[in-house]
């Protein structure tokens, strides 16, 4: 029997998942085998960061050990085409540690777009295109 799960329906379990502090292998059970997640550069990540499926994740569990508390929001969902979605999110998360000056348990926000690509009723390409909050962009630059 064919899953009928639009792909919009996945996207949103995948960011209750998250919220939920899903490990790998649930994350991973969103993603086709031979997905292409694909993390743009910004103000927090390397913009020589290369991502596969599997550091992507393991990316996810690092940061579970910077920050805590977090919070996936989805604005808005745009369904293009049959097996792509578009979503307009934003994201906090309270740190774990502090962070140049930031403190422990201070909050860091992002704003961020994601467009999914499915196959088979699965992730089979992730682009998020992130923007943290201006403080952040100090604390990194050792401000």
């Amino acid at each position: 029997m064919e899953d009928k799960t639009l792909p919009a329906d996945v996207v949103r379990a995948y960011f209750d998942a998250l919220n939920l502090g899903a490990d790998v292998d649930e994350l991973s059970a969103f993603y086709c085998r031979g997905a292409e997640p694909v993390q743009f550069p910004n103000q927090v990540f390397d913009p020589e960061l290369e991502r596969d499926p599997d550091n992507m994740l393991d990316a996810a569990i690092i940061g579970r050990k910077l920050v805590v508390a977090r919070k996936y929001t989805i604005l808005k969902v745009f369904e293009a085409g049959v097996d792509a979605v578009i979503v307009e999110a934003k994201w906090e998360g309270a740190l774990a540690l502090p962070i140049g000056e930031l403190s422990e348990d201070d909050v860091i926000h992002a704003h961020f777009a994601a467009v999914f690509e499915f196959e088979g009723g699965k992730i089979a390409e992730q682009q998020n295109y992130d923007a943290f909050d201006p403080f952040l962009i100090a604390v990194r630059r050792g401000a």
